[in-house]
């Protein structure tokens, strides 16, 4: 990586009349030894926006890529380049998802979702700027590569549920529902009733939408809807 390349950065662009300039950076202190021939590439991992926080960093982003290390970092100030430890950044958890991250977290009233390559998903609690290093809750069914992008339904702080999308045995894809206070507890999976509820072939990387009491996911061949009776 050479003076102006952000391959394995994430970066904060400003908008002046329309063209993009970086205002600010953050690259891991390993990045040498993420590029060839490891490939362990930080942009595999979608980037989630914490809310605002009373912490001396209220302005949070975290995300992950290949390598399973997870990342908090200041917006405001995102630490660009130290060598030898990334210790100007918030925070630094490393080999926190060994099969590397391909998804995107999702966050609801302090907690926060994560399925990475081969694991379950997890459940993490973030308080006061940070992320409690140990999950909170982990699921008993292993997903395979990809991983998933959770999303989040809910009414406010009351009862919510973590969706996710899974890219099953033969390429099924199946709809599973966690509950949101405890991801051990599996609420419904689109395989229980398999007769009624089974869905098409998945594509990769796609996450359910909800809306309208329904949930909405997209298959190769059609779009299923998922709903109550």
């Amino acid at each position: 990586m050479s003076v102006g390349d952000y391959g394995l950065s994430a970066v904060r662009l400003a908008n002046s009349n329309g063209a993009f300039t970086v205002a600010d950076y953050f690259t891991p202190f390993n990045w040498t030894e993420m590029e060839d021939p490891a490939d362990l590439d930080l942009g595999s991992g979608g980037a989630l926006l914490l809310p605002d926080n009373s912490s001396p960093h209220p302005h949070e982003i975290v995300f992950a890529g290949k390598e399973g290390r997870m990342y908090v970092v200041d917006r405001d100030n995102m630490g660009k380049f130290q060598a030898g430890s990334d210790s100007q950044i918030v925070q630094d958890i490393g080999g926190a998802f060994p099969g590397g991250i391909y998804s995107t977290p999702a966050y609801w009233n302090g907690q926060l979702y994560f399925v990475a390559n081969g694991d379950v998903i997890r459940q993490y609690s973030w308080a006061n700027g940070l992320i409690r290093p140990t999950p909170v809750a982990s699921g008993n069914y292993q997903y395979w590569f990809p991983g998933a992008s959770p999303a989040v339904s809910a009414n406010g702080n009351t009862n919510a549920i973590v969706w996710t999308l899974e890219r099953a045995v033969g390429n099924k894809a199946t709809l599973h529902a966690y509950d949101a206070t405890n991801v051990g507890h599996e609420l419904y999976n689109s395989s229980q009733n398999s007769a009624r509820d089974d869905a098409g072939l998945s594509v990769k990387f796609t996450v359910p939408t909800i809306a309208n009491g329904k949930v909405y996911i997209g298959t190769i061949y059609k779009l299923e809807v998922y709903g109550l009776f």
